[in-house]
């Protein structure tokens, strides 16, 4: 992936708060003439931040339309939550044991009590950055970098393009709810009931977003 600079890493994480919060649509063309007015750096970076995405999967490159938000089928979701399972479990797992010996779950804890506030206030932005939040402390604390890769690489094209469309206060309530029950069996150390209620976790997502794309697919 290429190397990104301070202005096209800003332009990164405002484009990817945007896929979060479902400013941009699956299938939405993104104008780079619309986007440097809003963008907080010029078009050079934003350009190179466009790029970045695409080598993701986060957007695609189509003749004669430019940067589209890729949109997923419901073929591709089951696949990729196929995958997803075991290794959250395995992710979930590996947390469990890293508390038990020793490691610290505070950003776990930080992200569940954010991801609670924002479901509780119905901010969406702010849901998903302390989601983003909550993955990331939970694969860090596995204590294995090749697994929190493929995770992240399987994983962020999907919920942050697709996750929009379940947006809704009782939705960010459920997630933060089992955000807490696998917090709780990390933080207690408590190995197999933290995988088995990731599992849980991780199929409700798969089935919603299967569920979604299949009513898109109809329309």
């Amino acid at each position: 992936m290429k190397t990104t600079n301070g202005a096209s890493e800003r332009a990164l994480n405002w484009l990817r708060s945007g896929l979060r919060a479902g400013r941009y649509a699956p299938g939405q063309r993104l104008r780079e003439v619309d986007l440097v007015q809003e963008a907080p750096v010029s078009k050079a970076p934003l350009r190179e931040a466009l790029q970045v995405l695409a080598q993701e999967g986060l957007i695609s490159i189509q003749p004669r339309r430019g940067f589209v938000v890729r949109r997923f089928s419901a073929k591709e979701i089951a696949d990729v939550f196929e995958l997803l399972v075991p290794l959250s479990q395995i992710s979930a797992h590996g947390a469990a044991i890293s508390v038990r010996k020793g490691a610290s779950p505070v950003a776990l804890k930080k992200a569940t009590e954010a991801a609670k506030e924002a479901a509780e206030t119905g901010d969406v932005i702010a849901f998903a950055q302390a989601a983003d939040n909550w993955r990331t402390a939970l694969e860090k604390l596995s204590d294995n970098a090749f697994l929190e890769a493929v995770i992240r690489q399987i994983r962020g094209p999907l919920l942050q393009s697709q996750l929009r469309k379940l947006m809704r206060s009782d939705f960010l309530t459920s997630i933060a709810q089992e955000y807490n029950a696998v917090t709780k069996a990390v933080v207690a150390g408590e190995a197999k009931n933290a995988s088995n209620l990731i599992t849980t976790h991780v199929e409700n997502i798969g089935a919603l977003l299967v569920s979604a794309a299949q009513k898109s697919e109809l329309q």
